[in-house]
């Protein structure tokens, strides 16, 4: 959804184009591309909210389900009248209502729904913000199929990370994080609202980045924070020579488990 005759104030992105490298070049680049959001949660939510400030063209939107009242401690996007309902078109009726220059796609589905593999390839970047092990893979299979830079972010508690995995570069998901810990419980992990937004900024730093071609993106390295005591930290990551999703086999042909990081999404 989009206003086709809603355009951006003269002055809307004055103070962003001030930014040293950025400027209108970088602004002109951002506001053509095509960001896919997996997961309109606390990370994914508030990473579309900020992608669309930035103005970023076109936003899609994925995530399945309805908003429940525990959502509500770190969705930005959901009011308490919308429980029950669809969170993804409310979540995208939000930011249009905010920027109505952004045109938004919501796909009420799974990463694995007829629409996201198509949507995949028409992107820019991509942002993955899913709570589960399996529609994470997923994305990350789709992202280097078809040679789309994938933002990796996540949360637990008051711990979370952001990483940037771009296909001929850098390691894949699967590289390091195998067929994931098989005693996460997608809904049962605990969630500081601020962490999640924390986490969400970060990931629409490096989505703009990619985008836009201003500055370094964190490809092939990961960073931490934890905001118990505000720590944090950078980490490298190590491809996987025998990975069937980017290693040398698979390459040729179109897990394991991490050797010395293991990460919880």
């Amino acid at each position: 959804m989009a206003n086709p005759a809603a355009t951006p104030g003269p002055g809307r992105f004055d103070r962003q184009l001030g930014v040293e490298g950025f400027g209108s070049d970088g602004q002109k680049k951002l506001g053509c591309a095509t960001a896919l959001v997996a997961g309109i949660g606390g990370v994914g939510g508030t990473a579309a909210l900020y992608l669309a400030a930035a103005g970023v063209g076109r936003l899609v939107l994925c995530h399945p389900g309805v908003a429940e009242e525990p959502d509500l401690n770190r969705q930005v996007l959901l009011r308490a009248d919308q429980l029950g309902q669809p969170r993804v078109f409310n979540a995208a009726q939000a930011i249009s209502e905010r920027y109505p220059d952004v045109e938004v796609v919501a796909l009420d589905e799974p990463v694995s729904g007829p629409s996201v593999a198509g949507w995949t390839n028409r992107c820019d970047v991509a942002l993955d913000c899913r709570h589960n092990f399996a529609e994470r893979l997923e994305l990350n299979r789709l992202c280097w199929e078809a040679g789309v830079p994938l933002v990796e972010a996540a949360m637990d508690g008051a711990w979370g990370y952001v990483t940037v995995l771009s296909p001929g570069r850098t390691p894949c998901l699967r590289c390091w994080a195998g067929e994931g810990d098989p005693a996460w419980a997608p809904l049962g992990f605990p969630v500081l609202g601020v962490a999640a937004g924390t986490i969400g900024c970060l990931a629409a730093a490096e989505a703009i980045k990619v985008a836009s071609g201003w500055g370094r993106p964190l490809e092939g390295a990961m960073l931490t924070i934890d905001l118990d005591d505000m720590s944090t930290s950078k980490l490298s990551l190590a491809s996987d020579p025998e990975c069937r999703v980017c290693g040398p086999v698979a390459r040729a042909e179109s897990g394991v488990a991490a050797q010395d990081l293991v990460v919880r999404t």
